[in-house]
Protein backbone atom coordinates (compact mmCIF):
# COMPACT_ATOMS: atom_id res chain seq x y z
CA UNK A 1 0.00 0.00 0.00
CA UNK A 2 2.53 2.84 0.87
CA UNK A 3 4.63 1.64 -2.57
CA UNK A 4 1.02 2.43 -4.75
CA UNK A 5 0.36 5.41 -2.40
CA UNK A 6 4.48 6.89 -3.44
CA UNK A 7 3.96 6.11 -6.95
CA UNK A 8 0.64 7.94 -6.57
CA UNK A 9 2.61 10.94 -5.45
CA UNK A 10 5.05 10.99 -7.68
CA UNK A 11 2.93 10.57 -10.52
CA UNK A 12 0.67 13.63 -9.62
CA UNK A 13 3.78 15.48 -9.21
CA UNK A 14 5.17 14.90 -12.25
CA UNK A 15 1.60 16.10 -13.91
CA UNK A 16 1.27 18.91 -11.77
CA UNK A 17 4.92 20.26 -12.81
CA UNK A 18 4.36 19.63 -16.61
CA UNK A 19 0.75 21.63 -16.53
CA UNK A 20 2.78 23.86 -14.68
CA UNK A 21 5.48 24.39 -17.19
CA UNK A 22 2.87 24.78 -19.88
CA UNK A 23 1.10 26.97 -17.99
CA UNK A 24 4.48 29.44 -17.65
CA UNK A 25 5.65 29.30 -20.87
CA UNK A 26 2.61 29.57 -23.14
CA UNK A 27 2.70 33.63 -24.09
CA UNK A 28 6.00 33.97 -24.17
CA UNK A 29 9.12 32.64 -26.93
CA UNK A 30 12.34 33.78 -26.07
CA UNK A 31 12.07 37.51 -25.63
CA UNK A 32 8.69 38.00 -27.78
CA UNK A 33 5.14 37.82 -26.75
CA UNK A 34 2.80 35.62 -28.57
CA UNK A 35 -0.47 36.51 -28.94
CA UNK A 36 -3.17 34.75 -29.30
CA UNK A 37 -4.20 33.75 -32.29
CA UNK A 38 -8.04 35.65 -33.61
CA UNK A 39 -9.08 37.39 -36.29
CA UNK A 40 -8.43 40.39 -34.43
CA UNK A 41 -4.56 39.38 -34.02
CA UNK A 42 -4.35 38.24 -37.68
CA UNK A 43 -6.23 41.78 -38.64
CA UNK A 44 -4.18 44.00 -41.27
CA UNK A 45 -1.61 43.69 -44.31
CA UNK A 46 1.75 41.30 -43.76
CA UNK A 47 4.99 41.26 -45.63
CA UNK A 48 5.66 37.95 -46.94
CA UNK A 49 9.47 37.65 -46.26
CA UNK A 50 9.76 33.96 -47.85
CA UNK A 51 8.28 31.26 -48.02
CA UNK A 52 10.08 27.82 -47.89
CA UNK A 53 8.74 24.82 -49.50
CA UNK A 54 9.43 21.26 -49.01
CA UNK A 55 7.61 18.43 -51.02
CA UNK A 56 8.46 14.58 -50.03
CA UNK A 57 7.35 11.92 -53.00
CA UNK A 58 5.76 8.65 -51.27
CA UNK A 59 3.10 6.46 -52.15
CA UNK A 60 3.02 5.98 -56.17
CA UNK A 61 6.25 8.61 -55.72
CA UNK A 62 8.20 6.25 -53.31
CA UNK A 63 11.82 6.73 -53.74
CA UNK A 64 11.98 9.72 -55.45
CA UNK A 65 14.23 12.50 -53.83
CA UNK A 66 13.10 15.39 -52.20
CA UNK A 67 12.96 18.36 -53.07
CA UNK A 68 13.00 22.17 -52.06
CA UNK A 69 12.41 25.75 -52.70
CA UNK A 70 12.98 29.04 -51.09
CA UNK A 71 10.59 32.17 -52.54
CA UNK A 72 11.85 35.76 -51.18
CA UNK A 73 9.22 37.95 -50.35
CA UNK A 74 9.36 41.03 -53.12
CA UNK A 75 7.76 44.56 -51.82
CA UNK A 76 4.62 43.52 -53.15
CA UNK A 77 4.05 40.19 -51.85
CA UNK A 78 1.07 40.67 -49.09
CA UNK A 79 -0.94 38.53 -46.80
CA UNK A 80 -4.23 41.16 -45.57
CA UNK A 81 -6.48 39.65 -43.27
CA UNK A 82 -9.46 41.58 -41.87
CA UNK A 83 -11.34 41.25 -38.61
CA UNK A 84 -14.34 40.39 -40.79
CA UNK A 85 -12.94 37.16 -42.23
CA UNK A 86 -11.23 37.73 -45.36
CA UNK A 87 -8.08 37.37 -46.55
CA UNK A 88 -6.55 38.96 -49.21
CA UNK A 89 -3.23 37.48 -50.80
CA UNK A 90 -0.37 38.33 -53.68
CA UNK A 91 2.36 36.44 -53.54
CA UNK A 92 4.79 35.83 -56.84
CA UNK A 93 2.11 37.65 -58.93
CA UNK A 94 -0.65 34.87 -58.04
CA UNK A 95 -3.67 36.67 -56.29
CA UNK A 96 -5.79 35.33 -54.41
CA UNK A 97 -8.85 36.10 -52.20
CA UNK A 98 -10.93 33.72 -49.33
CA UNK A 99 -12.70 33.95 -46.10
CA UNK A 100 -10.82 32.21 -42.57
CA UNK A 101 -12.12 31.13 -39.84
CA UNK A 102 -9.75 30.62 -36.37
CA UNK A 103 -9.91 28.32 -34.16
CA UNK A 104 -6.89 27.98 -31.40
CA UNK A 105 -4.07 28.03 -33.90
CA UNK A 106 -5.04 27.03 -36.81
CA UNK A 107 -6.70 29.58 -39.73
CA UNK A 108 -9.41 27.55 -42.10
CA UNK A 109 -9.28 29.11 -45.12
CA UNK A 110 -12.42 28.72 -47.69
CA UNK A 111 -11.84 30.20 -51.19
CA UNK A 112 -14.32 30.64 -53.98
CA UNK A 113 -13.73 29.74 -57.04
CA UNK A 114 -14.67 30.69 -60.58
CA UNK A 115 -17.86 28.89 -60.58
CA UNK A 116 -18.94 30.48 -57.16
CA UNK A 117 -19.34 27.37 -55.53
CA UNK A 118 -16.70 27.01 -52.24
CA UNK A 119 -14.05 24.51 -51.68
CA UNK A 120 -11.79 24.10 -49.16
CA UNK A 121 -7.88 24.27 -50.75
CA UNK A 122 -6.76 26.10 -53.39
CA UNK A 123 -3.09 26.83 -53.99
CA UNK A 124 -2.18 26.55 -50.75
CA UNK A 125 -3.59 24.04 -47.75
CA UNK A 126 -6.99 25.48 -46.73
CA UNK A 127 -5.27 24.90 -42.80
CA UNK A 128 -2.93 26.93 -42.08
CA UNK A 129 -0.77 26.67 -38.42
CA UNK A 130 0.07 29.71 -36.78
CA UNK A 131 3.34 28.68 -35.34
CA UNK A 132 4.49 32.07 -34.13
CA UNK A 133 2.80 35.37 -33.84
CA UNK A 134 3.46 38.33 -32.32
CA UNK A 135 2.75 42.39 -32.90
CA UNK A 136 5.36 42.20 -35.88
CA UNK A 137 5.71 38.99 -37.04
CA UNK A 138 4.03 35.66 -38.04
CA UNK A 139 4.64 32.57 -39.07
CA UNK A 140 1.88 30.40 -41.27
CA UNK A 141 3.18 26.44 -41.84
CA UNK A 142 0.82 24.52 -44.14
CA UNK A 143 0.75 20.62 -44.64
CA UNK A 144 -0.52 18.83 -47.53
CA UNK A 145 -0.72 15.66 -48.35
CA UNK A 146 -1.75 14.05 -51.67
CA UNK A 147 -1.70 10.55 -53.13
CA UNK A 148 1.69 11.33 -54.03
CA UNK A 149 3.58 13.82 -52.01
CA UNK A 150 3.23 15.41 -49.29
CA UNK A 151 4.03 19.19 -48.90
CA UNK A 152 5.03 21.17 -46.39
CA UNK A 153 4.96 25.32 -46.74
CA UNK A 154 6.61 27.54 -43.94
CA UNK A 155 5.63 31.36 -44.91
CA UNK A 156 7.23 34.16 -42.62
CA UNK A 157 4.99 37.64 -41.91
CA UNK A 158 5.92 40.73 -41.03
CA UNK A 159 4.05 43.90 -40.49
Amino acid sequence: MKNLLLISVILLTGLLSSCLKDSLSKGTKGSQVLLPVTPGSLAGSWQVINDTSTTQPWGIWAGQPVTGSNYVGVPTDYYKFTAGGNVYTNVAGEIDSATYTVSHDTVHVVYTYLDHQEMTGGIYNSFWEVTNLTAHTATITANFITPETALTSVTYLKK
